[in-house]
């Protein structure tokens, strides 16, 4: 949470415009494209950016982090871009590597922006407003807009070798109000996650700043790892619903464990496994969620599902805070841990779309194309695993 010479902080009014954003941009996507809502979105968590850099009081800089909130779907438009362009044979390793930028930003983030506080409060914000808008920059030079969603909104350019390209936007799947249930359950026990970690460290083994940066940093590489090189394998071990299940269960249950086992380094490895089984079902998510979805539908799909998401992102801490000031070690912990556990076993129910044959047999890792979905004409120059 941002660090603030004005004594407060303003978090909750960035989650605020955030979750209640999150459903508009993606119907913008699917009426716009990608690439404009990805553009709007990293040029106005610049701008905001550079907002809260600038500003001179408390009311100011909750303006600011307010409107950054609204442009909060960098992630959320980056999975509906890699939903358009990969192949389902690559989606799934995509996927989980997309996943993976979270826990890079909280492996280095912290230290980067300790080291340039030192030159400033308002110095790391800055920084990371020029970054968004040089990422614009970027993505405004490199980054084409998806051939599938020109084929769905029948532009000229990209129907001209399909001329049946669909164009009238596709039902939403009664399965995904399911997942968006799942994914509130899921949203509070990361809220949790995130909220009373330092609390419960500091409650249960008096940890002061330095080893609960140090204990952050251990769950972030753990995370990081499982989303490089363990997601892979257990999805195409057991498939994508049983991996995100799995992962909710491994999750729930070695939290509950983590806040009753006693010692420092039992607790901080019961951690890490349980931030495996964390990443395991958050790598996946998009995936599942893409297997519900057509060019037509995918933005709203995919902003509805982050805005339960979200939703669940602010029930957690409040309920979770409430509890740790009757018992800061296992009560905010056994909450969170019910929910990812409930999440989980509604997962379990949610029947999912029958992909691919080709999936099921094999599965590309590192190839992708903007052609995006067939799978026509790929049989050549391809590395399988």
């Amino acid at each position: 949470m941002m660090m603030l010479p004005f004594g407060a902080s303003p978090e909750a009014s960035w989650s605020f415009t955030s979750a209640f954003c999150a459903p508009v941009l993606g119907q913008l996507a699917d009426k716009f494209g990608r690439r404009s809502v990805l553009l709007a979105s990293l040029l106005g968590a610049g701008l905001a950016n550079l907002g809260q850099a600038c500003a001179g009081t408390y009311y100011q800089l909750l303006g600011w982090r307010a409107f950054s909130g609204i442009w909060a779907a960098v992630g959320n438009s980056a999975q509906v871009y890699l939903s358009d362009v990969c192949s389902p044979l690559v989606l799934p390793d995509f996927m989980s590597k997309l996943s993976a930028v979270p826990s890079l930003a909280m492996t280095f983030g912290p230290g980067l922006g300790g080291g340039l506080s030192k030159f400033g409060l308002e110095i790391p914000v800055l920084v990371d407003g020029l970054l968004s808008l040089l990422a614009a920059g970027l993505c405004f030079i490199y980054l084409p807009e998806s051939p599938v969603w020109l084929q769905s909104r029948g532009h000229p350019a990209a129907t001209a070798s399909d001329p049946k390209a669909p164009s009238k936007v596709a039902s939403i799947p009664a399965g995904v109000r399911v997942l968006a249930i799942s994914g509130f359950f899921s949203g509070i026990n990361f809220g949790v996650v995130v909220s009373m970690t330092a609390i419960f460290l500091d409650a249960k083994l008096q940890f002061d700043s330095l080893h609960v940066g140090f204990t952050f940093v251990l769950s972030a590489l753990a995370t990081l790892a499982t989303s490089i090189w363990i997601t892979g394998f257990v999805q195409k071990s057991v498939g994508l619903k049983c991996c995100a299940v799995l992962g909710s269960l491994l999750n729930g249950l070695l939290s509950i464990a983590m806040a009753v086992i006693p010692g420092a380094w039992p607790t901080i490895i019961v951690m890490c496994l349980a931030r495996v089984g964390m990443t395991l079902r958050a790598a996946t998510n998009g995936t599942i969620l893409a297997n519900f979805t057509d060019p037509s539908n995918r933005g709203t799909i995919f902003a509805q599902q982050q805005f339960a998401t979200n939703m669940g992102r602010l029930v957690g801490p409040v309920v979770a805070g409430h509890l740790a000031v009757r018992d800061p070690v296992l009560l905010p912990i056994l909450f969170g841990s019910s929910c990812g556990l409930i999440s989980g076993l509604i997962l379990l129910a949610v029947p999912m779309p029958e992909g691919p044959k080709e999936v099921k047999q094999k599965r590309l890792h590192g190839f992708t194309d903007l052609g995006g979905g067939s799978l026509k004409g790929m049989e050549g120059g391809m590395k399988y695993r």
